[in-house]
This record gives C-alpha cells, structure tokens and sequence, in this order.
C-alpha cells in the first residue's frame, strides 16, 4: 500500500507522472485529499485498472471514500463513493463489494475493437437488412451482452491472415499476431491458454474445458457377404460343438449296431442335419443307450439353434462398426489411416514443438509428408469423407459439425482451458476477467451452451437397416451350389445305373441266344 497526498499541484504533478507508467496501475494507491478532489484531478488520468482509494476530507469534518476510473484517456471519469464516516459517531461503516472490478460497468464512450472467425456453434456471423454485420453464437450472444452491460461500443474484423494464431518460423500468426501487433484489444475465439500464448498475450477467465477429438469417416461395419453366418459363434464355441455333434453322432452309431435295427453312417449324418433343423428322425430308437443320445443330440441341437438364430438375426440386421483404431498410439501403429490438424491452432505447435516421442514422431511421418496435414478446419471435413484421413480437433466444433457420415472417436486429447486472449496490458483485462467469471458462475454461460448446443444425430438407428441382397446372397449361393451339385451326382447316378444295367443284362441274353440255337 502505497500512503500519498493530493493536495497541493506539486503532489498531482508527481502523480498524474507516476500513472503514466504502466507499473503503477497495480499498485494499491491510499490518496488523501480535500473537499476539491474532483476539481484537482480533472487532468489525471485514471485508467481503468487503477487501484487508488481517495480518502477525502469534506466540509463538516466528514470522510468520504472514493474510487474514480477512467474507460479511456479522453473518457470522462467516473466516481463512485464507498462509504462514509463522520468523527464523533460510532457506527460501523458500510463496505461495498470488495473487487473493484465489481464497480467498473460504465465504459461508455470506448469502442472496442475484436477479431474472430466463423467457428460454430461459439461464432456465427450475421447481417441484418440494413447491412450492419452481428455476431451470435455461444461467444456471440456473450459478447453482445457484454457490451449491452459496460455500455461500450465495438467493431469486430477477422484476422490478417485468417488463422487463429500459432508460432511458425519463430514469428506468430493469425490473432495473437493482431493481438501484439495492437491491430485489436481482444480476440472472440476458444483458443486454448497454453504455455506459449500466455506468455505473449493476456487470457481472461476460463470460458471453456473441452479437450480434442478425433473424427474419421463412419465404417460401413465388419459384415460381410461370407462372415454373416459364422461370426455368431466364437472359434471356440465353433469347435466345442462340432466335437460335441461328432462325439454324439459316433456314440449313436456305435450303440445302433448291437441293435435289430442299424445305422449307416449316412443316416447318422441325417439325423443330425434333421436335428439341428429342430426336425425329429423316423427310426426306431428301442434302446435306452441310444434314446440317452438322442436327447442328449436334440437338446445340444437346440441351444446351438437358438443361440444361432438369435445372433444371425441381430448380426443381419445391425451393421456392428469396427474401429480402425481408437487413440494416437494405434493409429500411428496402424498407419491405415492419414492425420490432419487445424491450421494455426494450438494443436499444430503440440505436435511441431512435441518432446513426446509419439507426438514427434506422428508429426514427421503423418503430418508433415500429408499435402492436407495442416488444413483449414471446413476443408478437413471435406477429406475426412473422401479418404481415409482422421482429424483432430475441438470438441465442441465437431459435434456441431457432426452428422452420421461422421465418426466420433473415444477419448479426449490436450484438456486445457480456453477462453479469449486479449492484447497484454490491457486495462480492460481486470474487469472483462471478472465479469466472465461471474457469467461462468452465475451459469449464465450454461444457459448460452443449453441454446446453441446441436442435437447430435443418433446414429444408433441408422445401424439398423433391411436384409439386402449382399447379406443373404452367400445363404443361397451355398443353396444353389447345393442343387448344382444333387443335379451333377444324380445325372452320374443315372449314367452309373444305366451301365451297370447293360453289363448285368448282356451276358443273360448270349445266354438264352445260345440255349435257343442248341434246341
């Protein structure tokens, strides 16, 4: 706490000298003045960050307290009394909020001036008929309302260079480049606080906590013509029960051929096709043995029936996706899929400045040989649907941008705050900083997201679809195969029966021939 006069010219002269210096703003000031406080320090300026408490001495002995801003160099100042306090009473004094941010909502007069981007649902531009450009949105609709509560005026422009702003060949770009070159006060875009920018620009409170996700194009699903009727069993289950079936079908034959009535090992196979048709076989099963088996065939049959069924129809009509990789780590294993990142977002230096060696290595051989590995966020939509190419990128602006063509990955990459850089030193940092944070906490920022928040399609009901051709055409390809194949044996069959016929009938009618000449 710095103790200082502001009564005479000299005391002002050495203060007006003091607040020019940027330092001094931050220092907590106790002034002590008289009654002409006001009249004193008309050339002072009082910039919008100062933390100087007036201690004044007015007529009758009072105190008054003051606090006094300015929102710009030429704006006038605005004061607010604090309290008051009259020696010889006893009474305790009335405090106000002790921010004083809290105080400052009068900026009228100053114009702001933002960049931002297009960047749904946080930014979307708007026109009125009158040809005056808006912002809605998330951040839109909060900016506006900013505005409506300190009363100040604003004009919005988008960047120079149309990036959001990252370091490249040691230089930055986009609007944190605006941002330090002064072109702008603030910049309405979640950008991530990482360490790089905060050490070049200011960030307010934190608007915003969502990581990145990864977006691909949606798999068709892992069925196909000929797995359709044997991916419903485990290769374990598969081979459990053809020991089972074979094990039965031996012990069937072996108990038969003590009995009157035998089994082929043909009619043993066709008792189990009837069996796992659930159709029962007509032959005569005396034996306690065999009738032991039989039960034993239909009721394993049956389990195997209705477990198959169930998991045919399901697997036939519910297209089950299989994901070509689900994190970093195994889409750089698998490297079946290309790799793109935002263009001038926090996440291009991630992986450029990257220690990891997963992230180092993903940059040189995913990223930088791609010609789309740094892309433009709405022309990365485009590539993820025409290649097989993945995209990283925040949370919520892909589920804006989600549809079903579209494939959300599990998992949430570099969680970190954003919120809306603003140009280093800004006297407008304390008090726009304590605003969001009441918005944040009031859950008025909740009540924004609730209104401009999308409906993610529901993807659920689209992997269901009919029963195409293409699902059931290896079922009767094996069915017409089956019939080529009964048509083939019968016509040899025919060929077979018809030669063998000849030779059993020739040698009968020589015979008779020779007996009829003899006679």
């Amino acid at each position: 706490l710095v103790v200082m006069p502001l009564i005479d010219l000299s005391d002002i002269h050495t203060f007006t000298k003091l607040m020019m210096n940027r330092d001094c703003h931050n220092k907590r000031w106790l002034l002590i003045c008289d009654s002409q406080v006001m009249e004193k320090t008309a050339g002072i300026y009082f910039p919008l960050d100062n933390l100087a408490t007036l201690v004044c001495l007015e007529s009758a002995g009072q105190i008054s307290v003051y606090e006094v801003y300015q929102a710009g160099p030429q704006l006038p100042k605005q004061w607010t009394l604090l309290t008051t306090w009259m020696p010889g009473q006893h009474h305790n004094l009335t405090l106000p909020d002790p921010e004083p941010w809290a105080r400052r909502t009068d900026l009228s007069g100053l114009t702001v001036r933002c960049t931002t981007l297009p960047d749904q649902p946080f930014i979307l531009e708007t026109q009125s008929t009158t040809g005056t450009k808006g912002l809605q949105g998330i951040y839109g609709d909060l900016w506006t309302g900013m505005a409506n509560f300190f009363n100040f005026t604003w004009t919005c422009i988008p960047p120079r260079d149309g990036q959001w702003g990252a370091v490249i060949n040691n230089s930055w770009t986009g609007m944190i480049k605006d941002l330090l070159d002064g072109h702008v006060d603030i910049a309405l875009a979640d950008l991530d606080i990482t360490q790089a920018r905060s050490q070049v620009v200011d960030f307010p409170y934190g608007l915003n906590y969502d990581g990145n996700v990864i977006m691909i194009k949606r798999p068709t699903g892992e069925s196909s013509m000929w797995s359709n009727y044997i991916r419903e069993l485990a290769p374990g289950t598969w081979l459990v029960t053809a020991i089972s079936l074979i094990t039965l079908g031996i012990a069937l034959y072996m108990a038969k051929r003590y009995s009157l009535v035998t089994l082929t090992p043909g009619d043993v196979f066709i008792i189990h096709i009837g069996a796992l048709c659930q159709k029962s076989a007509e032959y005569p099963f005396d034996e306690t043995s065999s009738r032991i088996l039989i039960l034993a065939l239909y009721g394993t049959t049956f389990m195997v029936y209705s477990y198959y069924s169930s998991f045919l129809i399901s697997s036939l009509t519910i297209n089950k996706l299989s994901l070509p990789f689900t994190d970093l780590n195994t889409m750089y294993n698998a490297k079946t899929y290309s790799f793109s990142i935002p263009i001038g977002s926090a996440i291009e230096n991630i992986f450029r400045d990257a220690t990891i060696p997963l992230y180092k290595s993903i940059w040189n051989e995913m990223v930088v040989p791609n010609p789309y590995g740094v892309i433009k966020y709405q022309d990365a939509l485009e590539h993820v649907l025409k290649e097989q190419m993945a995209f990283i990128g925040a949370r919520a602006s892909q589920e804006h941008n989600f549809n079903c063509n579209y494939l959300i990955l599990p998992g949430t990459y570099f969680k970190t705050a954003r919120s809306w850089p603003m140009a280093p030193n800004s006297t407008l940092y304390n008090t726009f900083s304590y605003y969001l944070m009441r918005v944040v906490e009031t859950g008025s920022l909740d009540h924004l997201r609730n209104k401009w928040k999308d409906r993610i399609p529901d993807c659920a009901a689209e992997d269901h679809s009919q029963l195409d051709l293409a699902h059931v055409i290896s079922a009767f390809s094996i069915l017409l195969l089956g019939i080529t194949l009964s048509l083939f044996v019968l016509i040899l069959e025919i060929i077979c029966k018809r030669y063998y016929s000849k030779r059993h009938i020739h040698p009968n009618m020589s015979l008779n021939l020779e007996l009829s000449s003899t006679r």
